[in-house]
């Protein structure tokens, strides 16, 4: 009787050892942070590398994602599909920030509730990281070829990353994605997020035209018509050319369109010869689209006017025709005392306050 017990509890353990999940692995409390390289009965914390920013926008450098919330996926990289399959989504969605301190990515909500998440215990899956930082994002959904989610336009930055393993040989066995054994074998090949910014940026800035001019000139805001409202931004794709992966695409009956405002608190600034920063504006990319129409609203000493805009990228110097992503397109607003605006290129990068 002894002896049955003793096989079944080893039959068990096995069991749980090769079941293990992410949020079921824990290593013993008295365990060293880094013990996990030497002793296999331990499980390998994910821990991402020093990442960069490929593109520039509001969101220029790992600093400005300080205080951002960060969605992380973990895919098998080699899975035939991912909807359906509980092993081949192993991070689904999970919460990270940014820590200054490290320069890297950590899980949990921020540095005040901070959360280690693992490998899997058995090293059969090969990994893929993404992440995203789009505020409002819904929607998320886990296909078969595809992970996606609805992101909203307008005066907040979105961003997308991903990290691949690349092979690595050693004692004549190939090691071909990030795993437990990949980690353990080569520790310092931590994953490193490669941040790019999927939408094109609008950058407005407004100044007085005519000269002299004691007019005092104020803008209300700014309308887009005809707008993307919301894009489709694919967070992962399994199909081996990837076309959309990281990209904003805009999908019938998914993605609506109607008008994009500009709101900044610069908007109350009367405008001076010298101009003003109104703020940002995110926008789907849309390579055929030759320009945007829309409104200014703006007082003129008091009294309320409202000029046709016209955005035309070409008209900005830009090299290629419509609007693309990881762009951003520097817009003065020329504003004359007879509430006429004239769309020009602003070449500065920096404005007087």
């Amino acid at each position: 009787m002894k002896r049955t017990y003793i096989i079944f509890s080893l039959f068990l353990a096995i069991l749980m050892v090769s079941c293990a999940k992410v949020d079921n692995v824990q290593p013993s409390p008295s365990a060293g942070e880094n013990d996990w390289m030497y002793d296999v009965n331990l499980p390998v914390p994910i821990l991402f590398g020093s990442g960069n920013m490929l593109t520039k926008s509001t969101i220029s450098t790992l600093e400005d994602l300080a205080g951002q919330d960060i969605g992380v996926y973990a895919l098998d990289k080699n899975a035939e599909k991912w909807n359906g399959d509980g092993n081949s989504v192993y991070l689904d969605n999970a919460e990270a920030f940014y820590d200054p301190s490290s320069r890297t990515i950590q899980f949990g909500t921020s540095r005040s509730y901070p959360e280690t998440l693992y490998y899997p215990a058995v090293s059969d899956v090969s990994l893929d990281f993404y992440a995203y930082c789009a505020e409002g994002a819904y929607d998320f959904t886990v296909g078969d070829d595809a992970v996606t989610a609805v992101v909203p336009f307008g005066q907040n930055d979105i961003l997308w990353a991903f990290a691949s393993a690349s092979d690595k040989m050693k004692d004549y066995t190939l090691y071909s994605g990030y795993n437990a054994d990949y980690i353990r074998t080569f520790p310092d090949a931590k994953p490193k997020l490669a941040f790019s910014h999927p939408a094109a940026v609008l950058r407005f800035c407004a100044m007085k035209a005519s000269s002299p001019s004691r007019a005092n000139i104020r803008i209300e805001n700014v309308h887009l018509h005809e707008m993307a409202l919301n894009g489709t931004l694919y967070i992962a794709e399994r199909i081996r050319t990837k076309e959309n992966q990281g990209q904003l695409r805009f999908v019938e009956g998914v993605n609506t369109r109607g008008v994009l405002s500009l709101k900044t608190e610069d908007m109350s600034k009367a405008l001076r010869s010298e101009g003003v920063l109104l703020g940002h504006m995110f926008v789907l990319p849309e390579p055929d689209l030759e320009q945007i129409v829309g409104k200014v609203r703006l007082t003129i000493d008091g009294q309320t006017i409202e000029s046709d805009l016209t955005v035309n990228p070409e008209q900005l110097g830009a090299v290629v025709s419509g609007f693309i992503s990881g762009y951003t397109y520097n817009l003065m607003l020329c504003v004359y005392d007879d509430g006429t605006v004239e769309v020009v290129p602003d070449l500065r990068d920096t404005l007087p306050n």
